[in-house]
């Protein structure tokens, strides 16, 4: 469980894909731990251990 709770949603990784109308296209992408961080209640970026829902 997180110390406090951080924003609900949040744009990682972005990247614009132009598809035609039905076509379907993989796209595959990593994140980092500092993809995964948010200012905590000391108001310093914190990464905390947990399960990520993506």
């Amino acid at each position: 469980m997180a110390s406090i709770t951080p924003e609900v949603k949040a744009l990682k990784r972005f990247e614009k894909i132009s598809l035609n109308s039905g076509e379907s296209k993989r796209v595959t992408f990593i994140l980092n731990q500092k993809d995964l961080q948010f200012v905590g209640s000391d108001l310093k970026w914190v990464a905390e251990e947990g399960t990520f829902k993506i």
